[in-house]
């Protein structure tokens, strides 16, 4: 039996289309794995509460801060810091000298911040977190750089 020409264009056309075929359908099963892979990403926030507390303290220029991120070290003290910033959440901060050197340790909500050592227990009804921030400290009107820890004690 005999094709002739038109049989064998259509016979290589038939061909190609299947290829394309399925290319087409890797391609769209592609697309689907990867928005549905990006969908699935949680976000979390469950320390939001305490990068705000952190952050508030940092930037605050009427409270502990000079001017563009520098620390103001005559203004970092227990009862500047009650005046300035009222929270429920016990804060412990840990001032240090780049060396090492302990400068200044403050407290706010000292009940709060007692709680600490039940932190990270599983039956514990507070939630701990913890950060090291680097600084600039304004110590008698030289700037030297520090770094300060934070711990932020929440109740769950």
């Amino acid at each position: 039996m005999d094709i002739g020409k038109k049989g064998q264009v259509y016979e290589k056309e038939q061909l190609k289309m299947i290829f394309y075929a399925f290319v087409i359908i890797f391609v769209v099963v592609f697309i689907i794995l990867v928005f549905t892979h990006g969908v699935k990403i949680d976000v979390e926030t469950s320390n939001l509460e305490q990068h705000s507390i952190v952050y508030r303290l940092l930037d605050s220029e009427t409270c502990i801060g000079l001017e563009n991120g520098i620390l103001n070290l005559n203004n970092f003290n227990e009862g500047r810091l009650k005046s300035c910033f009222n929270t429920f959440n016990g804060v412990q901060m840990n001032l240090y000298h780049l060396n090492g050197s302990e400068i200044r340790i403050v407290e706010l909500n000292k009940e709060m911040v007692a709680q600490k050592i039940v932190c990270g227990l599983k039956t514990a009804k507070y939630d701990c977190y913890d950060t090291r921030k680097l600084v600039i400290i304004s110590e008698n009107g030289d700037l030297k750089n520090g770094f300060m820890d934070f711990k932020v004690i929440t109740n769950v």
